[in-house]
């Protein structure tokens, strides 16, 4: 909760940066082995950037995510910070205001925890989203699926795909 709060102070500040001005924080993956209380630990930070085949976008391109995960509780917990600017579509609809500043957090489910690789999965009421780490080659994406297995009745079947920057 801490660094959702640090990473919120921070994209509150530079909103009086110009857009060209912003950034994220620079692309990383660190694995740590721990020891057989702890487990080993995961720290992903970075953006995410959007498939450029994906028919509409649900993050802003402006955008900084923090992501930690941990063995032993097979958990993983990303921190969003995203920045609605005229360069997004939901804008450009005038579904949401310009300079839109907003920071969620999601916890998800480990699937799969080996020492190259952690699928996490989070069920949302309307969709699953997916985060893949591929830890050998240092690249991450997330995956996005609506579904109606939850009672949506107005899921769209697309998939959405962003990978780690």
């Amino acid at each position: 909760m801490n660094k959702l709060w640090f990473m919120l102070s921070i994209s509150i500040l530079m909103i009086g940066c110009s857009e060209n001005e912003i950034s994220s924080y620079p692309k990383d993956i660190t694995y740590l082995e721990g020891n057989p209380a702890n487990g080993d630990y995961l720290e992903m930070k970075g953006r995410w950037k959007a498939n450029s085949n994906m028919p509409f976008q649900r993050l802003p391109v402006i955008n900084s995510v923090f992501v930690e995960c941990y063995e032993r509780d097979r958990i993983c917990k990303e921190e969003l910070a995203f920045l609605y600017t005229k360069l997004d579509q939901d804008v450009a609809n005038k579904k949401i205001p310009p300079n839109y500043l907003r920071a969620i957090s999601f916890e998800y489910k480990i699937t799969q925890w080996t020492r190259d690789s952690i699928i996490a999965t989070y069920k949302a009421p309307a969709a699953d989203i997916e985060i893949r780490i591929n830890i050998a080659q240092d690249s991450a994406e997330r995956i996005f699926r609506e579904t109606s297995e939850r009672g949506s009745k107005e899921a769209n079947p697309v998939t959405l795909l962003w990978v780690l920057n």
